[in-house]
């Protein structure tokens, strides 16, 4: 079943799936079968009490937002996408101050663009543009093909009144 999910079979996959559906070794497969799907309600039947990310994303999918942050709270390893599946999830109920500090734990654990620049929009949103300066630039470093990251850069600067810093940086763009 994995080898054939992996592969993108999808239709062999479900076969081999539905044949060990009983077996506990199964359920995270096969609730990634139906993310995959797009049957998000039988995968969070599948996946209910795995404590996985993929639990986690398929509460999240279907609006449980309680249900997801409790999944992906007792996660035993939390990595960086556990962090940023509870940024997302905190985001989806309002709750800022969460959104920040679970993004700043993704960061931790792997500068990856996605994460650090959800972590630098979220400072530009509570108003914490040196912070949120340090990233765009370590993202414009990264990616050194994306203009968006030096623009979102001279955002930053010109509301920390660096004024001429961002003109000389729109003139040399």
């Amino acid at each position: 079943g994995l080898i054939a999910l992996k592969a993108g079979d999808q239709e062999k996959a479900a076969q081999c799936f539905g044949n060990a559906a009983a077996l506990e070794e199964t359920k995270e497969a096969t609730g990634v079968l139906y993310l995959e799907k797009g049957e998000y309600q039988k995968a969070v039947e599948v996946l209910n009490g795995q404590f996985s990310n993929n639990e986690g994303l398929a509460k999240l999918l279907v609006a449980d937002y309680n249900a997801a942050r409790t999944a992906l709270s007792q996660v035993a390893n939390p990595c960086a996408k556990t962090y940023y599946l509870l940024a997302v999830v905190s985001a989806r109920v309002n709750d800022s101050n969460s959104v920040f500090e679970n993004l700043k734990k993704a960061v931790e654990l792997d500068e990856d663009e996605v994460y650090l620049n959800a972590l630098a929009m979220s400072e530009v949103k509570l108003q914490q543009y040196e912070n949120a300066l340090t990233h765009y630039k370590q993202l414009a470093l990264l990616c050194p093909g994306k203009e968006n990251y030096k623009y979102n850069m001279i955002t930053c600067l010109e509301a920390l009144g660096q004024l001429d810093t961002a003109i000389k940086m729109l003139e040399n763009m």
